[in-house]
């Protein structure tokens, strides 16, 4: 009895010390003067790839690439092969994806959609900086959103980009 009420107390107490979700950012940027970009610059997305080794029953990488380009383009940083100024690329990795099912998200730690993409960025050849982002939408947020596993794209793309606009 005291083995099953100790139990009891243990995943009450981890329901209750646990986030519903979370944000995990990262920027390092090369201290080269250099390498630090201008104002007028241009980004274009050069890659994405899915390194999670899995396949998927959605287009992660075209989501996920969807999302940067739309990202780009509200922020009036997309590269359209015109101009003269300097290009940045952006090389984004999707280490982590997780869809979710909006059903099972009413109950704690079922359902949860997650995402994490590392992303680099690059003039040139050489590496400027590198940004992470890691969304969770899970129990608190949107509880019955039928869509949430194709919003934390854009959500994600958002928070990337914001990112790197931040620093340039």
């Amino acid at each position: 009895m005291v083995r099953k009420f100790a139990f009891v107390v243990f995943c009450l107490l981890l329901v209750f010390l646990s986030a519903c979700g979370k944000k995990v950012d990262d920027l390092t940027v090369d201290p080269d003067p250099r390498s630090i970009p201008q104002s007028d610059i241009k980004i274009r997305v050069a890659d994405v790839a899915n390194t999670t080794k899995e396949l998927y029953d959605v287009d992660v990488i075209g989501m996920l690439w969807n999302a940067l380009n739309d990202s780009l383009y509200r922020r009036g940083l997309l590269w359209m092969q015109e101009g003269e100024g300097p290009v940045l690329t952006i090389e984004a990795r999707i280490v982590r994806y997780k869809k979710g099912h909006a059903v099972m998200r009413a109950f704690p730690y079922l359902g949860n959609v997650e995402l994490v993409v590392e992303c680099d960025v690059k003039q040139g050849g050489s590496l400027i900086g590198s940004v992470e982002s890691s969304r969770t939408i899970s129990f608190g947020d949107e509880l019955f959103a039928k869509e949430a596993w194709r919003k934390i794209f854009s959500v994600v793309g958002e928070d990337l980009i914001n990112q790197i606009s931040k620093r340039i």
